[in-house]
């Protein structure tokens, strides 16, 4: 059964990315508490020697896989990667959440 919420953006050449993604697991895990989030600049933050794109996106794709909801982040359409990770999200059906239409305050508790 999947369950989470997967956050998807521009990271590769993206200044300002890591506080972006912490900024909306915030938003999401107040608004969702209790749903598990999977933030991949978190995740690639922890490895120093950063991974080869493709081997990052495997991962990614595969988080993606365990949730039924991916958030993304504005700047989604200038990123490759989160351009596959929306296709992915269309292809299983998920719930797709676009942070330039998110009122967080119209969340039902």
């Amino acid at each position: 059964m999947r369950n989470g919420i997967y956050i998807s953006g521009a990271v590769t050449g993206a200044e300002g990315y890591e506080e972006r993604f912490a900024n909306a697991e915030n938003i999401i895990k107040e608004a969702f508490p209790g749903k598990p989030v999977f933030n991949p600049a978190a995740f690639i933050k922890g490895y120093p020697n950063r991974m080869a794109y493709e081997t990052c996106m495997e991962i990614c794709i595969n988080a993606l896989s365990y949730c039924d909801t991916i958030y993304m982040l504005s700047d989604w359409k200038s990123s490759k990667g989160a351009n596959r990770e929306y296709g992915y999200a269309l292809g299983s059906d998920m719930t797709i959440i676009f942070e330039s239409d998110y009122d967080p305050k119209e969340v039902e508790a």
